[in-house]
């Protein structure tokens, strides 16, 4: 999650600070379950739940 601190280190810099942290992104894949590639899945569970975790974690 590289980006993550330079997303909320610019963010503070031009508003102060973050008053909302609103976390509404997310990704899914409608392949069969037999056919999920495991590219697919770690894109899924990066997006869907490493993104929030780290960003509540630096906020």
């Amino acid at each position: 999650m590289a980006g993550v601190d330079k997303l909320i280190s610019a963010n503070v810099e031009r508003f102060g600070k973050i008053d909302i942290l609103l976390l509404d992104a997310g990704i899914q894949f409608l392949n069969p379950f037999n056919i999920v590639t495991e590219e697919d899945y770690d894109a899924q569970f990066n997006l869907n739940v490493k993104g929030p975790f780290f960003l509540v974690q630096v906020s």
